[in-house]
Protein backbone atom coordinates (compact mmCIF):
# COMPACT_ATOMS: atom_id res chain seq x y z
CA UNK A 1 0.00 0.00 0.00
CA UNK A 2 1.18 3.51 -0.74
CA UNK A 3 -0.04 6.91 0.39
CA UNK A 4 0.95 10.38 -0.75
CA UNK A 5 0.82 13.62 1.18
CA UNK A 6 1.45 17.20 0.23
CA UNK A 7 3.06 19.58 2.66
CA UNK A 8 3.02 23.28 1.92
CA UNK A 9 5.99 25.36 2.99
CA UNK A 10 7.69 28.60 2.11
CA UNK A 11 11.29 27.88 1.21
CA UNK A 12 13.26 24.78 2.03
CA UNK A 13 12.17 22.30 4.70
CA UNK A 14 14.43 22.79 7.76
CA UNK A 15 16.69 19.85 8.56
CA UNK A 16 15.17 19.57 12.06
CA UNK A 17 11.78 18.89 10.46
CA UNK A 18 13.29 16.14 8.29
CA UNK A 19 15.07 14.69 11.32
CA UNK A 20 11.75 14.58 13.20
CA UNK A 21 10.03 13.01 10.20
CA UNK A 22 12.79 10.37 9.99
CA UNK A 23 12.40 9.67 13.72
CA UNK A 24 8.62 9.34 13.51
CA UNK A 25 8.73 7.13 10.41
CA UNK A 26 11.25 4.86 12.12
CA UNK A 27 8.72 4.10 14.85
CA UNK A 28 5.84 3.45 12.43
CA UNK A 29 5.85 -0.11 11.01
CA UNK A 30 6.18 -0.26 7.24
CA UNK A 31 6.62 3.48 6.72
CA UNK A 32 9.19 4.79 4.28
CA UNK A 33 9.27 8.44 3.27
CA UNK A 34 10.12 9.75 -0.21
CA UNK A 35 10.27 13.49 -0.80
CA UNK A 36 10.20 15.56 -3.99
CA UNK A 37 11.52 19.11 -4.11
CA UNK A 38 9.25 22.08 -3.39
CA UNK A 39 7.77 23.84 -6.41
CA UNK A 40 4.95 26.34 -7.09
CA UNK A 41 1.46 25.73 -8.42
CA UNK A 42 -0.20 22.68 -9.92
CA UNK A 43 2.70 22.03 -12.31
CA UNK A 44 5.08 22.25 -9.35
CA UNK A 45 2.95 19.83 -7.36
CA UNK A 46 3.04 17.35 -10.24
CA UNK A 47 6.80 17.71 -10.63
CA UNK A 48 7.35 17.28 -6.88
CA UNK A 49 5.09 14.22 -6.80
CA UNK A 50 6.97 12.66 -9.74
CA UNK A 51 10.28 13.32 -7.96
CA UNK A 52 8.91 11.64 -4.82
CA UNK A 53 7.96 8.60 -6.91
CA UNK A 54 11.52 8.47 -8.27
CA UNK A 55 12.86 8.75 -4.72
CA UNK A 56 10.60 5.87 -3.72
CA UNK A 57 11.88 3.75 -6.63
CA UNK A 58 15.51 4.40 -5.71
CA UNK A 59 14.81 3.59 -2.05
CA UNK A 60 13.35 0.26 -3.16
CA UNK A 61 16.30 -0.46 -5.49
CA UNK A 62 18.72 0.38 -2.68
CA UNK A 63 16.86 -1.89 -0.27
CA UNK A 64 16.26 0.90 2.24
CA UNK A 65 14.24 -0.37 5.14
CA UNK A 66 11.39 0.88 7.26
CA UNK A 67 11.94 4.30 8.72
CA UNK A 68 14.06 5.48 5.82
CA UNK A 69 13.73 8.93 4.35
CA UNK A 70 14.79 9.43 0.72
CA UNK A 71 14.94 12.91 -0.70
CA UNK A 72 14.97 13.42 -4.47
CA UNK A 73 17.68 16.05 -4.20
CA UNK A 74 20.01 13.38 -2.79
CA UNK A 75 19.30 10.71 -5.42
CA UNK A 76 18.48 12.66 -8.59
CA UNK A 77 21.45 11.34 -10.60
CA UNK A 78 20.67 7.75 -9.63
CA UNK A 79 17.01 8.29 -10.51
CA UNK A 80 17.86 9.66 -13.93
CA UNK A 81 20.47 7.01 -14.65
CA UNK A 82 18.17 4.12 -13.67
CA UNK A 83 15.04 5.24 -15.52
CA UNK A 84 15.76 2.30 -17.83
CA UNK A 85 17.08 -0.29 -15.37
CA UNK A 86 18.15 -2.78 -18.04
CA UNK A 87 20.21 -0.13 -19.81
CA UNK A 88 21.68 0.96 -16.48
CA UNK A 89 22.73 -2.65 -15.77
CA UNK A 90 24.33 -2.90 -19.20
CA UNK A 91 26.15 0.41 -18.65
CA UNK A 92 27.54 -0.74 -15.29
CA UNK A 93 28.60 -4.09 -16.73
CA UNK A 94 30.33 -2.40 -19.68
CA UNK A 95 32.11 0.23 -17.58
CA UNK A 96 33.08 -1.88 -14.58
CA UNK A 97 33.26 -5.43 -15.86
CA UNK A 98 34.61 -7.62 -13.07
CA UNK A 99 35.02 -4.56 -10.81
CA UNK A 100 31.27 -4.87 -10.22
CA UNK A 101 31.71 -8.25 -8.50
CA UNK A 102 30.16 -8.61 -5.06
CA UNK A 103 33.06 -10.21 -3.17
CA UNK A 104 34.65 -8.22 -0.33
CA UNK A 105 38.01 -7.71 -2.04
CA UNK A 106 36.48 -6.31 -5.21
CA UNK A 107 34.06 -4.12 -3.26
CA UNK A 108 37.04 -2.71 -1.34
CA UNK A 109 38.81 -1.94 -4.64
CA UNK A 110 35.69 -0.28 -6.05
CA UNK A 111 35.24 1.78 -2.87
CA UNK A 112 38.86 2.92 -3.13
CA UNK A 113 38.36 3.99 -6.76
CA UNK A 114 35.14 5.79 -5.85
CA UNK A 115 36.86 7.65 -3.00
CA UNK A 116 39.87 8.44 -5.21
CA UNK A 117 37.55 9.98 -7.80
CA UNK A 118 35.63 11.85 -5.08
CA UNK A 119 38.96 13.25 -3.87
CA UNK A 120 39.81 14.48 -7.40
CA UNK A 121 42.59 11.97 -7.95
CA UNK A 122 44.48 12.64 -4.72
CA UNK A 123 46.03 9.50 -3.31
CA UNK A 124 46.92 11.34 -0.08
CA UNK A 125 43.35 12.54 0.57
CA UNK A 126 42.00 9.11 -0.40
CA UNK A 127 44.35 7.44 2.09
CA UNK A 128 43.36 9.89 4.82
CA UNK A 129 39.64 9.47 4.16
CA UNK A 130 39.87 5.65 4.10
CA UNK A 131 42.30 5.60 7.02
CA UNK A 132 44.84 3.52 5.10
CA UNK A 133 48.42 4.13 3.89
CA UNK A 134 48.95 5.99 0.63
CA UNK A 135 50.86 2.98 -0.75
CA UNK A 136 47.78 0.84 -0.11
CA UNK A 137 45.72 3.29 -2.16
CA UNK A 138 48.22 3.04 -5.02
CA UNK A 139 48.21 -0.76 -4.82
CA UNK A 140 44.42 -0.95 -4.87
CA UNK A 141 44.18 1.48 -7.78
CA UNK A 142 46.67 -0.64 -9.76
CA UNK A 143 44.59 -3.74 -9.01
CA UNK A 144 41.42 -1.95 -10.11
CA UNK A 145 43.12 -0.81 -13.31
CA UNK A 146 44.14 -4.39 -14.09
CA UNK A 147 40.52 -5.48 -13.66
CA UNK A 148 39.20 -2.57 -15.74
CA UNK A 149 41.88 -2.90 -18.40
CA UNK A 150 42.44 0.87 -18.35
CA UNK A 151 43.49 3.73 -16.13
CA UNK A 152 41.06 4.95 -13.48
CA UNK A 153 41.98 8.46 -14.65
CA UNK A 154 40.31 7.89 -18.04
CA UNK A 155 36.55 8.24 -18.59
CA UNK A 156 36.22 9.34 -14.97
CA UNK A 157 32.63 10.58 -15.30
CA UNK A 158 31.46 7.24 -16.70
CA UNK A 159 33.45 5.36 -14.06
CA UNK A 160 32.03 7.49 -11.25
CA UNK A 161 28.43 7.04 -12.46
CA UNK A 162 28.90 3.28 -12.91
CA UNK A 163 30.30 2.98 -9.38
CA UNK A 164 27.35 5.00 -8.07
CA UNK A 165 24.86 2.72 -9.81
CA UNK A 166 26.55 -0.64 -9.20
CA UNK A 167 24.70 -1.51 -5.98
CA UNK A 168 21.37 -0.26 -7.33
CA UNK A 169 21.40 -2.41 -10.45
CA UNK A 170 22.93 -5.53 -8.88
CA UNK A 171 20.41 -8.26 -9.69
CA UNK A 172 21.66 -10.38 -6.81
CA UNK A 173 20.44 -7.90 -4.18
CA UNK A 174 17.28 -8.96 -2.43
CA UNK A 175 14.45 -6.44 -2.76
Amino acid sequence: MSAAAWISTKGDVPSRVLAELRFRSATAPGVRVAIGEPARGIAGFRASHLEALHAQRIAQLAGRGEGSLTRYRDISLRALATADIDQARAFVACELGALAAADDTTRRLAATVRTYLDENGSRARTAKRLNIHENTVSYRLRQAEEILGRSVDKRTLELRVALTLADLVDETLER
